[in-house]
């Protein structure tokens, strides 16, 4: 790992979560600052690590909050629609869940690095993207509307395999920016990053080719799915890195806040 000379690479260096206590040691043995100072430093960064993930899971809840609202009490005329308030306490739970091991696994506290702009651009896509991209389904013609199933695919009209086409080359392009990213970095960060993505594979397949034969119904993977597993992966401190992690969170704000936790399995539709 490359030697911090400044004080704000020495900071950085403390709350980095591939960062070493010997890399950490030697920057400090090799730095100008005293061990009080030093100490000092780190519970200052320790702190200002926790308000914010403290700020970070207080927005995401919020926008949750907001957008259940938009959905259930204003679409919907009212909460009495079909989701009840067990379903809504455990969808709840489950994003925030999600969001406490994304701001960890997910290296969100980068976010808060880079200034108030970036944290504003950042906060800014998490609350007005899953009204975007809501809007942007209501678009779509029913025949064209792609579910991720083997039923779905069948259903597609031309227009429907367009746009497949189209969302299939954006995921590649983000896929393979950030493995462009990963390559630049150690070999064990390249070990435990593709390494999850072959794990997480693994369990798609295992879902899709041994839950239908317990009856369980037609495989779907749902697109709040794909989404929180794409937003682990998009940790990179750059620009697009970030942005593409912001959409990510957007896509499973909307379903989750919609539709609650949706099983992979249709039991209305035969396997």
């Amino acid at each position: 790992m490359a030697r911090a000379q400044s004080e704000g690479e020495y900071e950085a260096l403390l709350i980095h979560p591939l960062a070493r206590s010997s890399d950490i040691q030697t920057v400090h043995d090799e730095g100008k600052t005293s061990l009080a100072s030093s100490q000092m430093q780190r519970q200052r960064v320790l702190l200002a690590n926790d308000a914010a993930f403290a700020l970070w899971m207080a927005w995401s809840l919020a926008v949750f909050l907001v957008y259940w609202g938009a959905w259930h009490l204003v679409y919907d005329n009212g909460p009495g629609n079909g989701h009840s308030a067990a379903t809504f306490f455990q969808a709840v739970a489950a994003y925030a869940l999600f969001h406490c091991a994304l701001f960890h696994a997910g290296a969100c506290h980068r976010h808060f690095c880079g200034g108030w702009r970036t944290l504003g651009v950042t906060l800014a896509t998490c609350f007005f993207f899953p009204g975007v991209y809501r809007g942007i389904q209501a678009l779509i013609p029913s025949g064209a509307f792609l579910m991720l199933s083997a039923q779905g695919f069948e259903q597609l009209n031309a227009l429907g395999w367009v746009i497949c086409v189209v969302a299939l080359l954006l995921v590649a392009g983000v896929v393979i920016y950030h493995v462009y990213r990963a390559r630049q970095r150690s070999r064990r960060f390249c070990i435990a990053y593709f390494g999850s993505f072959v794990a997480l594979g693994l369990v798609v397949v295992l879902a899709a080719t041994i839950g239908p034969h317990w009856n369980a119904g037609a495989f779907h993977i749902h697109h709040y799915m794909w989404a929180s597993v794409l937003s682990f992966f998009t940790r990179f401190d750059t620009t697009t890195s970030r942005v593409c992690q912001a959409l990510f969170v957007g896509v499973v704000t909307q379903e989750v806040s919609g539709l609650g936790l949706v099983s992979f399995y249709d039991p209305k539709v035969p396997p």
